[in-house]
């Protein structure tokens, strides 16, 4: 497996389509070239993403950026639902995908948290399981439904 470290990490909602944007940037420690990964998530599916410039202010913060919208035109590595992308991800990108899904499918602070703990530290120091990983892809909409629940109160 490619070592990767995460350089920075960062997580937001896109307000207008309720779309959950997690972008980190790594290095990866055999040839040392850094570049971002993406996942942008709504309704259980997500697409993932692969780019050499940042395109989490255009995805969460809808700021226009040509250099961004092309990376992103090109970056694509795969969508659909999260089961789909774990079977058929390559090695070079699976651990990146977990990372990513987790920061996603967390709760803000557990997501924050995480975040800090991670950042300097290689994918394979990093302690989450695949069990635990299921479980998050496993509870979707989790958000939806707590909403729905204080609704019906």
């Amino acid at each position: 497996m490619i070592r990767h470290l995460i350089e920075n990490v960062q997580c937001g909602v896109e307000p207008m389509m309720n779309i959950v944007i997690a972008e980190a940037k790594v290095k990866d420690m055999e040839d040392g070239s850094e570049f971002y990964v993406s996942l942008a998530e709504t309704g259980g599916e997500a697409n993932f993403y692969r780019t050499e410039v940042s395109t989490y202010a255009l995805q969460a913060e809808n700021e226009e950026d040509p250099e961004a919208e092309d990376a992103l035109s090109d970056g694509c590595i795969d969508f659909g639902e999260y089961e789909e992308l774990l079977d058929n991800i390559d090695e070079e990108h699976e651990d990146l995908l977990k990372y990513l899904i987790y920061v996603v499918r967390t709760d803000n602070e557990t997501c924050r948290e995480f975040m800090e703990d991670t950042i300097g530290k290689c994918t394979d120091e990093i302690d989450f399981s695949d069990k635990d990983l299921r479980e998050l892809i496993d509870d979707e909409d989790d958000c939806d439904d707590d909403e729905d629940d204080e609704d019906d109160e």
